[in-house]
């Protein structure tokens, strides 16, 4: 049952080091939580059309050295039938670009890895992958059973938000 005092809370009253960090996580996103799991195709499918990823061949990894990366290098390791695509660079995709250049060097390419047979999306940016979390959705049943996979999507709501939050401040302290 909601207590009264939780149906105001505001980001700032979750602590991430409390037991109910989750309980509290799931009062804070109650509005934003919707069954909808979807495959990962299917988000793929979306990121693409929403802002357009290149699909990269063996000679573009070698030609941009890509395959060096130590994250690129454990994802190769790791999955048969690997597809990488690089995010296009453009004014939708620039506030990941300028989060993921405040972590890593400039030039740094954005990175979707995806594998159809294991169900495996991910990125080498955290904020583009909250995101990809956060779209392929969660099942009802891990909601009602607060699943991990349900912990983890909420801690994936939480952590975009605490990225967009940090990241609007850093870009504000690199002006001043």
């Amino acid at each position: 049952m909601l207590k009264k005092e939780h149906l105001n809370m505001e980001f700032i009253d979750l602590d991430e080091t409390k037991r109910d960090f989750f309980d509290k996580l799931e009062i804070y996103y109650q509005n934003q939580i919707f069954p909808c799991k979807k495959t990962t195709g299917d988000v793929l499918n979306y990121i693409n059309r929403t802002f357009g990823l290149t699909l990269l061949g063996e000679n573009d990894l070698t030609a941009k050295k890509i395959e060096s990366y130590h994250d690129v290098e454990q994802v190769i390791d790791k999955f048969n039938h690997l597809f990488i695509y690089e995010l296009n660079l453009d004014s939708a995709t620039e506030k990941f670009y300028k989060y993921h250049e405040a972590h890593y060097s400039k030039g740094y390419p954005i990175l979707i890895f995806y594998c159809r047979e294991e169900d495996f999306l991910d990125s080498n940016c955290a904020l583009l992958q909250y995101v990809l979390k956060i779209l392929q959705g969660i099942d009802s049943d891990d909601i009602d059973s607060h699943s991990s996979r349900f912990k983890d999507y909420l801690n994936s709501m939480y952590l975009l938000e605490w990225s967009m939050a940090i990241n609007l401040t850093e870009l504000d302290m690199m002006k001043e």
